[in-house]
């Protein structure tokens, strides 16, 4: 009976990390233009990578210590090198 228990205790465990794994969701920084501005953003994408969600505010870079600001200032700058993304009609365009 114990190894039993033991088998169903590992079991849910497995199942538990494999739920969390599927519920993560990607994010990086974008730059957004809405109404002729432009701004970063976290874009949330989903398993497939399409975008699943943008941040309605703008994002500023921070961090509880000087390597962590400049490491969320790097994340960024990586923005710049990927395609600029519109907001119209509240929906998020890739062009």
């Amino acid at each position: 009976m114990n190894l039993l228990n033991n088998i169903l205790i590992e079991m849910a465990e497995i199942l538990t990390l494999i739920a969390e794994a599927s519920m993560k969701t990607e994010f990086d920084y974008r730059i957004v233009e809405e109404d002729g501005c432009y701004s970063i953003r976290e874009v949330s994408y989903d398993e497939n990578g399409n975008i699943e969600s943008y941040g309605k505010d703008e994002s500023y870079p921070i961090g509880v210590t000087p390597d962590d600001l400049a490491e969320d200032l790097n994340e960024m700058m990586e923005a710049m090198k990927k395609p600029v993304l519109r907001i119209r009609d509240d929906e998020l365009i890739e062009d």
